[in-house]
């Protein structure tokens, strides 16, 4: 099956054969195996999912907050700027894990954004430190890097 994608191909065949196989009777779900439940997701938009008994949004949504953490810059990373790329040009994204917009960055003790959003932060030489914090103030993980710019730069900003 040269030059045949899968939604040109396997798919349309899927789609006759499942038809065919339900044509006289229609189909019904399996019961749920032992120690698996439906749930909801937050921001699910009502779509239902299933979990292992424990595993449940609204059972882990704490834990996920006290797990949350920085996974974007790494500790101590060393950021070099670009003397042939202009400083407005130049942009340094952060990222947690998990995603959640009930966060934001602190970064110097400076909010700055969502943790749920990309943050794009033009980068400024020195040691920096960025923080996940949460809605009442609390840092869930902190890190702490520096940026370094060329030395022409340095100069010609110190005249």
């Amino acid at each position: 099956m040269w030059n045949v994608s899968g939604i040109t191909g396997a798919a349309p065949v899927w789609v006759e054969i499942m038809n065919r196989l339900h044509h006289d009777q229609t189909s019904s779900a399996p019961a749920l195996p032992p120690g698996v439940v439906a749930g909801a997701l937050p921001g699910g938009k009502g779509r239902r999912e299933w979990f292992l008994r424990g595993t449940e949004a609204a059972v882990v949504a704490g834990l996920a907050r006290a797990g949350s953490r920085i996974t974007y810059p790494a500790p101590e990373t060393v950021i070099a700027l670009d003397p042939d790329i202009p400083a407005e040009d130049q942009k340094v994204f952060f990222e947690a894990n998990p995603v959640d917009d009930r966060l934001h960055w602190a970064l110097d003790g400076e909010s700055i954004g969502s943790a749920g959003t990309l943050v794009l932060w033009t980068p400024k030489s020195g040691k920096h430190t960025l923080a996940l914090v949460d809605s009442s103030g609390h840092a869930l993980d902190s890190i702490t890097f520096e940026v370094r710019g060329n030395l022409i730069s340095a100069l010609v900003a110190a005249v």
